[in-house]
């Protein structure tokens, strides 16, 4: 798929969270294309499982609306807790560390009040309370606008704030990674906060449960060997093992 099939697919995406339904004649008037390139865009959308497609229409996903981190991460718990209490044994008392602001993060989360002095970045706003109010760790909210519905940092000031901090480890989460060879995410505007936090760390570390490897998304803001560890759950197929263990250090989490 070239950039402008990706680009001209997120702008789609992005006039679907603001209205929900979109006419097919619409978008061959806004992009200034044929019918048939639409169509395959929203195909190939509707594959990711981010559009659903009907006659001259579509509408975005039930699945694809993002809700607050602390209703996600109740979702494959029991797989995003093993993996959480899995990467909670890289953190040592004293360090500085970034989480990002996936359900798994959130995870890994409640569990640092097994730990004293870390000092946790984050552009999560329930990661932030959590860490203030449940544990004796400190909490750095990046700065930025503040994203409906995930409740997360975002904006050029979140990119800038992050570049002040230079971290030990930084927990990225990921949306659907199939057809990806790495983490993605669903808006342009994360590709450069999530850039920054892994610039800025000595190890990343991706948190994903392995439904991840069966859902879809559009945009890919980091290979596998961008980070130092990948760490999830042992549902994964062999297949999917050897092409991660190619590239970065494979963690399974027994469920």
């Amino acid at each position: 798929m070239n950039r402008n099939s990706k680009e001209r697919q997120a702008k789609i995406m992005d006039l679907l969270k603001e209205q929900e339904v979109v006419k097919t004649k619409e978008l061959m008037e806004l992009f200034q294309t044929p019918p048939e390139t639409i169509r395959k865009d929203l195909l190939h959308l509707e594959k990711l499982g981010l559009v659903e497609k009907g006659h001259g229409f579509a509408k975005i996903s039930p699945s694809y609306i993002e809700a607050p981190v602390t209703i996600r991460s109740q979702l494959n718990s029991m797989k995003k807790n093993s993996i959480a209490e899995t990467a909670i044994h890289m953190i040592p008392n004293g360090s500085v560390i970034f989480l990002d602001g996936g359900s798994t993060s959130f995870s890994l989360a409640k569990l640092l009040v097994q730990k004293d002095q870390v000092t946790v970045i984050t552009t999560s706003l329930p990661i932030a309370d959590l860490i203030t109010s449940k544990t004796s760790n400190i909490a750095f909210l990046a700065n930025g606008f503040v994203k409906k519905g995930a409740l997360t940092m975002k904006g050029p000031y979140t990119v800038e704030s992050l570049a002040h901090f230079k971290t030990d480890f930084a927990f990225m989460g990921t949306n659907g990674m199939l057809y990806h060879d790495g983490a993605t995410c669903k808006d342009y505007d994360d590709i450069p906060i999530k850039t920054a936090a892994i610039n800025n760390t000595q190890n990343a570390v991706l948190l994903c449960d392995s439904q991840k490897f069966s859902s879809g998304a559009i945009m890919e803001y980091a290979k596998w060997e961008d980070f130092s560890y990948l760490i999830t759950d042992t549902d994964v197929s062999e297949e999917i093992k050897t092409r991660i263990r190619a590239k970065t250090k494979l963690i399974l989490a027994s469920v």
